[in-house]
């Protein structure tokens, strides 16, 4: 799993295909993560760390938002990949997820206003019908059977998708997109649970984007359910409901990657958006 990981990663960093404003921004970040590593002040340090993350984000985007390199690198990540699909599961579900991303029209994937966001937690299509029939009881009850669905839920989440495990871009997929696939990341999980959520009669649900301790994003399902919070984050649970809990503890015992929480960046679903 290690080489096909830094195969991945070196088909996305290769400086053969990266533009001048890549290398500077690359050249930035590297200097101030030197200075990250000698610093001893708390305070500065914090600041160093910021300025790291922006301009890793300014990257990362830089990346996304350019259809024609985004193109130019899946092909390159397709041809790495050839000799590895056949050999690692792992390496064929990303493969499949990028050919899946570079045969929309990448002009139009680009999610960046509060109802874009919105609109990508959409449940009608009918496939969504067989999920719910799927995970719930016949004379199903929203408030009666809530929870058994979300276990329900995860089991099918451990069987039936391909969880993306590697740290990809976040292309923002509606939840149709997502159940069409049966395939994502972090980001795509947390879009797809959220519009189940919805459709089975939850509309407290709400994808949450948080900044963790060391600076990083984490996307996760947030809710409410009879008085209590549950924090649905299939990539740090071992069950549906170890981070169920009230108010006043949850936020004690959901620690993803044994990480604090830093800030709550925002929260969406099909019908808010909150900073």
């Amino acid at each position: 799993m290690t080489k096909i990981f830094d195969r991945l990663k070196k088909a996305f960093d290769s400086e053969d295909s990266i533009h001048e404003r890549e290398l500077e921004l690359l050249e930035y970040i590297s200097k101030y993560e030197n200075k990250l590593e000698k610093e001893s002040n708390s305070e500065r340090w914090k600041d160093i760390a910021k300025t790291v993350q922006k301009l890793k984000k300014e990257l990362q985007d830089l990346h996304e938002n350019d259809p024609i390199k985004l193109k130019y690198r899946l092909d390159e990540l397709n041809k790495d990949l050839a000799d590895e699909e056949t050999k690692n599961s792992e390496a064929k579900t990303i493969k499949n997820y990028f050919q899946f991303i570079v045969e929309k029209n990448l002009a139009c994937m680009q999610k960046t206003s509060a109802e874009d966001l919105k609109s990508l937690i959409d449940y009608s299509a009918i496939d969504f019908d067989m999920v719910f029939e799927k995970i719930t009881p016949k004379d199903y009850s929203y408030e009666d059977n809530y929870l058994d669905a979300i276990e329900n839920l995860y089991d099918l989440l451990e069987e039936d998708f391909d969880i993306i495990i590697q740290k990809t871009p976040n292309y923002l997929l509606t939840a149709a997109d997502i159940l069409q696939l049966k395939s994502g990341n972090q980001a795509d999980i947390s879009i797809f649970v959220c519009a189940i959520m919805h459709k089975l009669g939850d509309f407290n649900a709400k994808v949450t984007v948080a900044l963790l301790d060391d600076f990083t994003t984490i996307h996760f399902v947030q809710t409410k359910y009879k008085y209590r919070t549950l924090i649905f984050d299939f990539y740090n649970s071992e069950k549906y409901n170890d981070y169920l809990e009230y108010d006043n503890k949850i936020w004690e015992k959901y620690k993803p990657e044994d990480k604090a929480i830093r800030e709550i960046k925002f929260s969406f679903n099909k019908f808010n958006y909150e900073e």
